[in-house]
């Protein structure tokens, strides 16, 4: 399985172990994205292995970033919606 492989090389990036919970909350995870997404007819949101290369070369290993990008595109979502009128 591809994920399983992402979740691998990012742990190995960010020198954590990947362990069996640590799979299924991310399998979890990646479910319910897909679920959402299709619900709201958007694309279905994936793990792509080229965001572990981008982890690697930019150094950004926190996750206070991804906190904060969702609250940037969330709020371009919201916000797109009161342009339209």
């Amino acid at each position: 399985m591809n994920l399983t492989g992402v979740y691998y090389a990012l742990g190995n990036i960010c020198n954590q172990e990947v362990k069996e919970p640590d799979l299924r909350r991310g399998y979890l995870a990646e479910g319910l994205a897909v679920m959402i997404g299709s619900l709201v007819n958007a694309f279905p949101y994936t793990t792509y292995s080229q965001n572990v290369g981008l982890v690697q070369i930019s150094g950004v290993k926190s996750k206070k970033s991804n906190v904060c990008n969702g609250i940037v595109t969330s709020s371009f979502w919201i916000n797109s919606k009161n342009w339209c009128f």
